[in-house]
């Protein structure tokens, strides 16, 4: 059975040589967005799309770091998707000072760029997705 990986990015994929369908897709776009996801139907999606300067005081800077994944998660959630779905997070969303027994939802994130991808994560986990990760 032939497996179907969709990964978004900003940038050009070095794994597209390796058969995944690589789609540049802006994923504040909704419609951009649905289109890729729906014409696809992918069985594992894979979100690599994420502002990672991490110099901004302004959490507008890193809009498609909570944004996106809202969009990502608003439109699996609305295709019923009953597929993977892989969020990359960072390490900025914890500051090396939070407990280590304390549960990730207690983040405690280092700088504005680590904020934005904290909210994505909890995004993530708030969802009705089935099987994120």
């Amino acid at each position: 059975m032939d497996r179907s990986i969709l990964i978004f990015d900003l940038k050009e994929s070095l794994l597209e040589e390796a058969n995944f369908n690589f789609q540049k897709v802006d994923i504040l776009n909704l419609i951009e967005l649905e289109n890729a996801l729906i014409g696809v139907n992918p069985d594992l999606v894979i979100n690599l799309a994420a502002e990672t300067k991490d110099n901004s005081m302004n959490l507008n800077d890193y809009v498609v770091n909570y944004l996106g994944v809202q969009n990502i998660v608003d439109t699996l959630t609305r295709m019923n998707y009953q597929g993977k779905f892989f969020h990359i997070s960072t390490q900025y969303v914890r500051n090396a000072e939070t407990p280590k027994s304390l549960p990730i939802e207690y983040g405690n994130p280092v700088n504005v760029y680590g904020l934005s991808k904290y909210i994505g994560e909890t995004i993530v986990r708030k969802s009705k997705l089935v099987h994120w990760t």
